[in-house]
């Protein structure tokens, strides 16, 4: 028994992004107006093979598109004279494409839980970092005004966003499910308490009645 799932989906995206030019004598920081359209088609394939009752072969294959952030795409600069640093946006930046396969192979315990074995593969086109250097001031090509001329020559950090070529991601998860739905939530508690109570094995943590100990009681719930 199996079952294929095909999807096909038409990403259009138009950004327009405006940036305002420093008065008097000062150049542009940045594009004053950029309007940039995109079109991206993204495939999607998954398969599913029931190889006994209690054995599931999974496969998929599928391309995802992630926006920049708005404030990594600003047309504008901000400058910290204090700290001599430079953050800039980048209105050229591209999306981040994804393409990726995964193959799964589970063993049904029961109706709800279930082990699995998983081997994953990611592209990532045009992924986005931060790029930092170390640059005098006046090879920034900011307006001299904006300091007086004695501080012209000290180095700034300028730190912008900006495309990086190809990376991978190859990995293997190994993951099991397990409900305990006929566990009582008061044995959960107490098994907790039992614990994290100073006495206890974990009681040098000193998470007992804290935020950490209810984070750890409701995981295991």
């Amino acid at each position: 028994n199996w079952q294929a799932d095909a999807g096909l989906r038409l990403l259009e995206n138009q950004t327009e992004r405006q940036g305002e030019p420093l008065p008097a004598s000062g150049q542009p920081i940045a594009a004053s107006r950029l309007t940039q359209r995109q079109q991206h088609w993204l495939p999607s394939l998954q398969l599913t093979v029931d190889l006994s009752e209690q054995w599931v072969l999974r496969a998929a294959a599928s391309r995802n598109l992630t926006r920049p952030g708005l404030s990594q795409l600003r047309a504008s600069t901000e400058i910290s004279i204090a700290d001599n640093k430079v953050e800039q946006g980048n209105p050229e930046l591209q999306p981040v494409l994804a393409d990726a396969l995964d193959l799964s192979l589970a063993y049904q315990l029961d109706a709800i839980n279930n082990l699995s074995l998983a081997l994953f593969q990611k592209k990532l086109q045009h992924f986005i970092v931060t790029d930092s250097q170390l640059l005098s001031y006046t090879a920034l090509g900011l307006p001299a005004a904006l300091l007086t001329p004695d501080r012209h020559g000290e180095l700034f950090t300028l730190s912008k966003p900006v495309n990086q070529p190809v990376a991978q991601l190859r990995g293997l998860v190994l993951a099991g499910l397990n409900t305990l739905l006929a566990l009582p939530s008061v044995v959960v508690g107490l098994v907790v308490y039992l614990l994290l109570s100073r006495s206890g094995p974990l009681g040098f943590l000193g998470w007992m009645f804290s935020f950490q100990a209810m984070v750890v009681a409701q995981t295991v719930l």
